[in-house]
């Protein structure tokens, strides 16, 4: 989970889920976002993604390389 520090701010535009070349979904992380992740050690994101009429959802599972998920 990307855990900014209280002075620390996420955009939107940090995050895009795009279309993967193999038909599924895959996230991008940019600036802030990017550079979260690289402090956490978080390294690979699955994404699922889902929608009905009026709403649409997703979920990610964030994985650390190291294998244990971490802070600063």
């Amino acid at each position: 989970m990307l855990r900014p520090h209280a002075t620390e701010a996420l955009s939107w535009t940090d995050i895009e889920v795009l279309r993967a070349p193999w038909g599924g979904v895959e996230v991008e992380l940019y600036r802030t976002a990017a550079d979260l992740a690289r402090r956490q050690r978080l390294s690979t994101f699955d994404v699922s993604i889902s929608h009905e009429e009026t709403i649409a959802f997703a979920v990610v599972s964030a994985h650390a390389s190291n294998g244990v998920g971490g802070g600063d």
